[in-house]
Parts: structure tokens; sequence; C-alpha cells
């Protein structure tokens, strides 16, 4: 009898050791970049959604990416996924999608700034006087109103897939005025390149959650910039 309940204390000690060590590999990690699929790999047409929803969401509550045969652009903001669709409305996804690449993170503010009559370009500059560090990875959101803004979306593919700038030629663009909304996005640096995209990359969505998409041109009238500081990139494959 004593060699039973031997057995089953150190079996339950297993248990707990094994408890233990999962919740472990699902602790967040703060400032690291999560890089689902990587660029080169959709940009030579692979748009197999192989991620799925709550797989995406073990790697963060912010960021942008695509679906399932590029159906609709990614936003994922304050742990919320929504799909832009071609024609640029916004919907809020649930457990059954999956994705095809996305870039996240958990984020938490390092800094943030002020900024009134910009454009993008103008805010890009100013983004990177503010910058410790030009080899590091930026989290980029920017809460505020838009005097105009210019978003693209594009229409789901089927096999056999054609290269990803043979569908960015037939892009959906949609203008509007005087919007408030949260662009999500993110900086990275050109040794990267492949991995992730080189640059800024920003995402769209209104604060009525109504439409967005890729940011192709803005200007700010008043915002927020938010920026988290990333120092680690892990690529998931």
């Amino acid at each position: 009898m004593r060699r039973i309940i031997n057995m089953t204390r150190g079996f339950m000690f297993l248990i707990c050791i094994a408890l233990m060590l999962s919740c472990s590999n699902h602790k967040v990690q703060t400032d690291v970049l999560y890089q689902v699929n990587s660029f080169d790999i959709l940009m030579q047409g692979n748009y197999d959604g192989n991620w799925l929803y709550d797989d995406v969401l073990e790697n963060g509550d912010f960021g942008i990416g695509s679906f399932d045969r590029l159906n609709g652009e990614m936003v994922l903001v304050d742990g919320q996924m929504f799909r832009i669709h071609a024609s640029g409305e916004a919907q809020q996804t649930d457990t059954g999608e999956s994705a095809c690449i996305a870039t996240l993170c958990w984020f938490m503010e390092d800094f943030e700034f002020e900024v009134q009559n910009l454009s993008i370009e103008e805010l890009k500059q100013k983004i990177k006087t503010q910058l410790p560090d030009t080899t590091l990875f930026y989290a980029i959101r920017i809460e505020g109103e838009f005097e105009a803004i210019t978003t693209r979306s594009i229409y789901p593919q089927e096999k056999p897939y054609r290269p990803l700038p043979e569908v960015l030629a037939e892009e959906v663009r949609r203008e509007s005025a005087d919007v408030t909304g949260t662009g999500v996005g993110f900086l990275a640096p050109s040794h990267v390149q492949g991995a992730v995209w080189k640059g800024f990359h920003f995402h769209f969505l209104s604060d009525d959650h109504s439409f967005g998409g890729h940011i192709i041109n803005f200007v700010i009238r008043n915002a927020v910039v938010k920026i988290d500081i990333l120092n680690q990139l892990n690529l998931i494959l």
C-alpha cells in the first residue's frame, strides 16, 4: 500500500512540474517582436493560413498581418482582431480564422508624444528623431484625428497563387476624410529584410470599427504617438 501511495505522490509531482512548465511557456514576453511567417515567403506567393486565430493571439495583443488566401488586412488592437475586406469594411474576427502572416507584440508603451498637422512622411521623420537606436524594432500606435487617409485592401486569392507584386497591382484603395481612429504599425531595421517588412508598415482601424486597411497615406490633424521598444525578434515558421 505504501508503495502505491509513493508512486501516486510521484505521479502527482510530475503532473505539477508539467503544468508549471506549460504555464511558463505561455508567459507573456514584452519587448519581443513576433513574426509569424516571413515576408520573403509571402512575396513568393504562399498565402495559406497555417496559423490559427488562437495561435496568433498567444503571441500578442497588438499587430498587423493578413488572413488565409490574403482574405483581408489584419488589425489587432487591444487584443481584438479585425479583418478589413477589399471594400474597406472592418469586421471583428472569431476563433475560426487563420493567418498567413502576422507581425505582433504585447504592447507596453515606453514613451509617447503629440503631433499636429503632419503628413505620413513628416510623421515618419518625427518618429525617427525620437528613437534611441536605429537597429531595434519599434511598435507604433497612433491615436487621433486624421484630416485625410488613404487605405488599401485586396481580394482573397485562389490557387495557384500569383506572386505578391501581381496581387498588389489589383489592390482596392479607399480615401476618407475627417476620421478618428488608430494606426497600428511597426518599424523594422534594414538588416532583417526578408524576415520582416523593412521600414515602416501601418494598418488602420476607425474608432467605430467600420473601416480600415493598409495605410498608403494620411494627414494627421491631432494625434498621440505611442512607442514600444522591442529588442528581440521571434520568427515563427
